[in-house]
C-alpha cells in the first residue's frame, strides 16, 4: 500500500524552493537529470531505464491472468509459438522437478476505466520475454499438452480431459492425482516487472534478451516500428486475406507485404537492370535483407500518394481474391477449390504440373505487381484470367517458385 499521508511540518518545509541549488560534482550514483534517471560520476554520465518489481508469481495466477487477456503474449515484435509439444513437456517436467526456470519480463501498463461510476486502475501485463514458458504452462493446464514420467515403461499424464467448444472430452488418457495439480499450480515464475517502457526500450529489452537466440531476419524486421514497418504491419492486417494465400508464418507474411512494397516502389523508379543471357529488361528484384531493411529504415516520410497507390493495389487484389473465394463468416472467407487462388487447382495438373500444393511467396509478390501494371486498363475478369495464365506460365518454366532473380526475370517478362 502506498502511504498517502503528509509528512510531519518541520521549519525547512517552506524554504524558498527557487534559492541557488548545490551541485556536488564529486557525486557517484544515481542522479535525476531533466527529470531522467541517470548513472553519474565525475565526466560521465549514462541514461537508466526504471528499476524492475522482482515478483513470484504462481503458475495458476500467470494462467488466470492470460485467460483474462491481463498478459499480452504477442506484442507486434514477439515470435511466433515455436516450441513443439516436447519441448514444451520438459519445461512442465523440469518444473515438478525443481529446477530453475528463467525469469519472465514484463512491462506493466496502468489504465484507469469506470466502474460504477468510479475510477478503478486496471493494469496489463505485455510479455517481453517469456512467451514460450506461459504458453506452455497455458495449454498444460488447458489439458493441450502432456509429459511423461520417468516409471518403466513411461506413462503421459495431462492436467485433464481436453475441452472442445465447452464440453469436456472424456478420454482414456492420465490425469494427474489432484495433490499433484495443486503442488504444479503453486509453483512459481519469477518475474521482472517493469512499469510504462516506452516502446523502444521494450523492443530493445526484447532483442536483447534474444540474443541467445537465432531470429530470422523477417522477425528481425518485425520487431521494428519505423513509419515503414507499421504500414506494412498494417497491411498485413487489412489484407490478411491476400497475405493468407501464401503466409508461412507469423513473421512471413510482414515479409511479403513488404517485398510488395519495395518492388511496386522499383518500378515505379524505372530502374531497370539487363537479366543475364535474356531479352528482357526488368527492374532490380528488392527481396533481400538487406533491400528491405534499407526500406524499413528509411527516416524520409512515406509520400501521401505512394500510400494511396499500395492501398488500392491491395484493394484490388483484395477483390480479385474474394471473387474467387466463398464467404464462411461476416470476415472470413474460403478460396473455392479450381479458381484462381486455389494452392493446386485442376488447370495446373491438366498443364502438366501436378507437383504443385502451395500458391507460392513469388506467385503471391508478382501477382501484385501484375496488378499493380494493369489495373487502370484491365477488367477484373481480365485480370483473374491473367494470374491464372501467369500461374501456368512461370510452373511450366519454373519446377520449383522461389523468389529470386531468375524466376522474377521470367515473371517480368510475362507481366509486360
Amino acid at each position: 500500500t502506498i502511504d498517502l499521508s503528509l509528512p510531519e511540518a518541520s521549519d525547512d518545509m517552506f524554504e524558498d524552493v527557487d534559492g541557488e541549488e548545490y551541485v556536488d560534482l564529486t557525486y557517484e550514483g544515481i542522479a535525476h537529470v531533466n527529470g531522467v534517471r541517470h548513472f553519474v560520476c565525475e565526466g560521465f554520465k549514462i541514461r537508466q531505464i526504471p528499476e524492475p518489481f522482482i515478483v513470484k508469481r504462481s503458475l495458476y495466477d500467470l494462467y488466470q491472468c492470460i485467460e483474462a487477456k491481463s498478459i499480452i503474449l504477442d506484442p507486434e515484435y514477439q515470435r511466433d509459438v515455436v516450441w513443439d509439444e516436447v519441448r514444451a513437456a520438459l519445461l512442465i517436467t523440469s518444473i515438478l522437478m525443481g529446477y530453475f526456470i528463467p525469469p519472465i519480463i514484463f512491462n506493466v501498463k496502468k489504465t484507469m476505466v469506470k466502474v460504477e461510476g468510479r475510477d478503478e486502475a486496471r493494469y496489463t501485463r505485455i510479455c517481453v520475454d517469456g512467451k514460450q514458458r506461459l504458453t506452455s504452462i497455458w495449454k498444460f493446464i488447458k489439458g493441450q499438452i502432456g509429459f511423461f514420467d520417468n516409471s518403466q515403461p513411461q506413462r503421459k499424464w495431462y492436467y485433464c480431459h481436453q475441452i472442445i467448444d465447452g464440453r469436456i472430452q472424456v478420454s482414456n488418457r492420465n490425469i494427474l492425482p489432484n495433490a499433484v495439480k495443486e503442488f504444479f499450480k503453486k509453483q512459481f515464475f519469477c518475474c521482472y516487472e517493469y512499469e510504462e517502457l516506452d516502446l523502444d526500450t521494450e523492443e530493445t529489452m526484447f532483442q536483447l534478451v534474444q540474443r541467445g537466440i537465432a531470429l530470422t531476419p523477417a522477425e528481425k524486421m518485425r520487431a521494428l516500428s519505423t513509419e515503414w514497418a507499421m504500414l506494412t504491419k498494417q497491411f498485413e492486417e487489412d489484407y490478411a486475406l491476400v497475405v493468407n494465400l501464401s503466409k508461412q508464418n507469423r513473421a512471413s507474411g510482414f515479409r511479403l507485404v513488404l517485398t510488395i512494397f519495395t518492388m511496386t516502389i522499383e518500378v515505379l523508379a524505372g530502374r531497370k537492370k539487363r537479366i543475364p543471357n535474356t531479352n528482357t529488361a526488368a527492374p532490380t528484384l528488392q527481396a533481400s535483407p538487406q533491400a528491405l531493411g534499407r526500406l524499413l529504415e528509411d527516416k524520409i516520410p512515406i509520400d501521401p500518394d505512394l500510400k494511396q497507390k499500395l492501398k488500392a493495389i491491395f484493394d484490388r487484389y483484395e477483390g480479385l481474391v474474394k471473387m474467387s473465394s466463398t464467404r464462411v463468416t461476416t470476415t472470413r472467407w474460403k478460396v473455392k477449390s479450381n479458381s484462381v487462388f486455389d494452392p493446386a487447382p485442376e488447370y495446373l495438373r491438366t498443364a502438366n504440373v501436378n507437383w504443385v500444393r502451395t500458391f507460392s511467396p513469388l506467385e503471391l509478390i508478382v501477382t501484385a505487381i501484375l496488378v499493380h501494371m494493369h489495373m487502370d486498363h484491365r477488367s477484373d475478369e481480365e485480370l483473374l484470367e491473367d494470374v491464372k495464365t501467369m500461374r501456368k506460365y512461370l510452373r511450366t518454366h519454373h519446377k520449383d517458385l522461389r523468389v529470386n532473380a531468375q524466376c522474377w526475370a521470367s515473371s517480368w517478362n510475362f507481366i509486360t
